[in-house]
């Protein structure tokens, strides 16, 4: 439902000065600023508010019916597909330009759901950055990382 990251870096994770690497939901934008958008602890990130399932929850009834409507070629669903793509992939660029990573793996349950839009992701995000990427879906599928909590 949300917007996340990890990092590895010569096969070890980066878990940052206070265990926070990956935040990306927290990214921000100019316009976001200007809009007087913020982050804040334990709240959803302004880019997570843009591209995640809660995200789109906000619009639509569920997921699915979203992608159920975008697949038929509704109009207010292809536009947000659209933005969500963009806003997805000016997320990527950015942390390939500030990581230059190998490898960029989306996945998750959204992710399962976009694989018919990879190609306009890789194309958006070699058109944000230079920097050379492979962009994947992730093998896994969606799995709950609450198994992992103690």
């Amino acid at each position: 439902t949300g917007l996340g990251s990890a990092f590895m870096v010569d096969g070890r994770l980066v878990y940052g000065a206070n265990f926070m690497s990956g935040e990306i939901g927290y990214y921000i934008e100019k316009d976001d600023f200007i809009r007087g958008k913020k982050n804040a602890l334990e709240n959803f990130g302004v880019a997570e508010n843009k591209v995640s399932g809660s995200a789109l929850e906000k619009l639509f009834p569920s997921c699915e019916e979203f992608f159920d409507l975008e697949r038929k070629g509704d109009e207010k669903a292809l536009k947000v597909m659209e933005a969500f793509l963009l806003n997805l992939s000016l997320i990527i660029a950015n942390s390939i330009s500030l990581l230059n990573p190998e490898k960029v793996i989306l996945s998750g349950g959204i992710s399962e759901s976009i694989q018919g839009h990879i190609e306009t992701i890789r194309g958006h995000v070699a058109n944000l950055t230079p920097a050379p990427v492979k962009i994947e879906i992730g093998l896994l599928g969606n799995w709950d990382i609450s198994i992992f909590k103690k």
